[in-house]
């Protein structure tokens, strides 16, 4: 009978070998950006467009530009552009880079001319190695914004807040001004009448910021100075910003003793809001009376927006 022919095999030594390539190269591919496929203009292009698809525009072409992250530009885009965070001062990036004029003011000016009081630009950054894609709105040089925060949301004040929240959490207040005029807030006080809690049916307000609050102790009253009065003005597509941390004043008293008399005393406890159904209530005016040092105004209608959330 023919002997039967051995089947060759590998080595053990050479499988072992071929397997521990296999994973440098893997680990190669993973860790080092020239091994991987970098974006070409077509597919930024593309990146581009889906970022600013909201904003009803897009970009016809993207110029491909090296940038340095200076300290200033990663400041002031972190929280648009949260991947610049993880950046190096002074590290050179290959992009892709978009921008246009989105609007003027007033309407219709040139914006390569003087008669524009401001001009609004829609910015995008692709990074050529896939690791980012940025999307914000420039505007005097050196002011950004988010595109959130012009399109897409409708004419008039527009206060944005998420839907909901965990107890505890900071809530984060946005008020966008998409009117064609300014509006003003009385700064030293709009927030003595911004939150309100359901209760019963009926909206309670929450005393979130107290002038001169007494402790609930039996120290000395502080000294407190009142503050003066401030207008602050809001500018056509111009953001508010405020965060709330979910502290609250509740009414309280405290016993004392002077002299071995026993006094109750009346103060304001400082604890955390509550789980249940809450709205924001932001008030505006349209005009000020005087200057930005004074009252907004003393006659005429305040107005508001209003906006529901739940604390879970």
């Amino acid at each position: 009978m023919p002997k039967r022919k051995k089947k060759k095999r590998f080595p053990y030594a050479t499988s072992l070998l071929l397997a521990l390539v296999l994973i440098l190269v893997g680990v190669i591919i993973l860790i080092y950006p020239g091994f991987v496929p970098r974006i070409g203009r077509e597919e930024a292009l593309r990146l581009a467009n889906e970022a600013v698809e909201r904003c009803g525009v897009s970009f016809e072409r993207l110029e491909e530009t090296p940038i340095v992250v200076t300290k200033t530009l990663r400041d002031s885009l972190k929280d648009i552009c949260p991947s610049l965070r993880s950046m190096e001062v002074n590290e050179t990036l290959e992009v892709w880079m978009g921008r246009k004029v989105i609007r003027t003011e007033p309407q219709g000016c040139d914006p390569l001319k003087e008669s524009c009081i401001a001009v609004y630009y829609l910015n995008t950054i692709v990074d050529k190695d896939g690791r980012f894609v940025c999307a914000y709105i420039s505007y005097d040089k050196d002011k950004f914004l988010h595109i959130e925060d012009i399109c897409g949301i409708q004419p008039g004040v527009n206060l944005l807040i998420k839907p909901s929240y965990q107890r505890g959490e900071e809530v984060d207040i946005r008020v966008i001004n998409n009117l064609n005029q300014s509006i003003y807030i009385d700064t030293w006080k709009w927030d003595e009448k911004l939150v309100y809690k359901k209760e019963n049916g009926e909206w309670v307000e929450q005393k979130i910021r107290i002038f001169c609050p007494q402790p609930c102790d039996c120290s000395p009253p502080p000294l407190c100075v009142p503050p003066m009065p401030q207008c602050t003005e809001i500018k056509p597509w111009q953001t508010f910003n405020y965060t709330w941390d979910q502290t609250v004043f509740k009414e309280d008293k405290v016993n004392c003793k002077f002299d071995n008399t026993t006094i109750q005393k009346d103060c304001l406890r400082e604890e955390k809001a509550e789980k249940g159904t809450y709205k924001i209530r932001f008030c505006y005016h349209m005009r000020y009376e005087g200057n930005l040092f004074a009252f907004c105004e003393t006659t005429g209608i305040e107005r508001c927006v209003e906006r529901e959330f739940e604390i879970e």
